[in-house]
């Protein structure tokens, strides 16, 4: 009789091991699988905002917005990209510069171009959030602040973030001239007040 005791606590313990190898192979499965879904969300993310980006260099080239439907295509396919990939500040950026382009397309005065522009500071807001380093998107913050006829703390604390995180960056710096010149009129005004 005692040797079946044995046998028995020997089979307890393989079956154990067995158990938890297959716990831990199915854990690891798992995971390595969420890690493929994550990898894969972020290559289509950057597939659906290949074509905005593409229009916008079109549009640079041009001056314009050819068609305000390709506009409305590109800006969805944008979106998409962003809800695949929300805490990436270049689709934040990207989604900013299309709103900008619409932006542009109209006279600077329009309730067309302010709702625009307003949307773009949202996105341009969210681009510095999720990335602060960056003096690219806060020139493009203090710029659409400044077309909006926003002037105020915020355009001069973006101006000197833009200064000092992109010092070699050409055309950072030159809008942040450009931007200072624009601006300093209105920010002496609201000191004198």
């Amino acid at each position: 009789m005692g040797a079946p005791k044995a046998f028995n606590s020997q089979h307890r313990i393989i079956a154990d091991r067995t158990i938890g190898s297959i716990v831990g192979s199915i854990a690891l499965s798992l995971s390595f699988l969420s890690l493929m879904i994550w990898v894969a969300a972020w290559g289509v993310a950057d597939i659906l905002a290949w074509p905005a980006r593409e229009a916008m260099k079109t549009w640079s080239q041009q001056g314009q917005i050819e068609d305000t439907a390709q506009w409305q295509r590109v800006t969805d396919k944008m979106y998409w990209a962003q809800r695949l990939n929300p805490n990436s500040a270049d689709y934040a950026m990207d989604l900013g510069r299309l709103y900008e382009w619409q932006a542009l397309d109209q006279l600077p005065w329009t309730t067309h171009a302010h709702t625009h522009r307003k949307k773009a500071i949202a996105h341009f807001k969210t681009a510095t959030i999720q990335r602060p380093s960056w003096g690219f998107a806060w020139i493009h913050y203090a710029q659409s602040k400044t077309l909006n006829q926003e002037f105020g703390p915020e355009v001069v604390n973006a101006l000197e973030k833009a200064m000092v995180l992109a010092p070699w960056e050409v055309a950072v710096q030159r809008k942040v001239i450009w931007l200072g010149i624009r601006s300093e009129e209105h920010t002496s005004e609201l000191q004198s007040h």
